[in-house]
């Protein structure tokens, strides 16, 4: 009804920082749709730099993961806690959105985050269990073989760690 009386869907404010972003965590597809027939820039930051893609993929929500990227979500925007889209589900253990991430051409050497790079957060969330999965499920194991395979840098520096093997050797 609001849209239909022509509400911006790109206006800043509230604690998502637009629509979009707040759709993509707390609604489903419909309206994730809804909003970007009317127009809503799907690559808008919200609050503390994360984006609409980022937030669904917290929320393990894969339709509207799916609908983001089908409408040009960049899979290698940087911000938010977790650093990119890619750290956000390799450390949550959600390895169908990884590749769906990995097919849109997410970049596996991107240094960002408390994670430093994917096959970190891979890790961490392989070994601790940090998210959706648990360390004993095995899934966070699958994502890393899923990374080492696309990946030839697996010796890359970053922080917090060293490097991959540190840790793993960390955790």
């Amino acid at each position: 009804m609001l849209l239909k009386k022509g509400a911006d869907v790109n206006v800043w404010g509230g604690p998502y920082g637009n629509a979009l972003q707040a759709a993509s965590d707390q609604a489903g597809e419909v309206i994730v749709a809804m909003l970007l027939e009317k127009g809503a820039e799907v690559n808008a930051p919200g609050r503390a730099h994360v984006n609409a893609l980022q937030l669904a993929i917290n929320r393990d929500n894969k339709s509207v993961v799916a609908k983001l990227l089908d409408k040009g979500a960049d899979v290698n925007a940087r911000g938010g806690h977790y650093g990119n889209a890619l750290h956000v589900a390799a450390v949550k253990g959600q390895l169908k959105i990884v590749e769906m991430l990995l097919k849109k051409g997410a970049d596996i050497t991107t240094h960002s985050g408390p994670y430093g790079n994917a096959l970190q957060a891979a890790l961490i969330g392989a070994i601790s269990g940090d998210g959706i999965t648990d360390a004993a499920s095995g899934v966070g194991f699958r994502i890393l073989e899923v990374l080492l395979r696309k990946v030839a840098g697996i010796d890359a520096q970053d922080r917090p760690f060293s490097n991959t093997l540190q840790a793993a050797i960390f955790e």
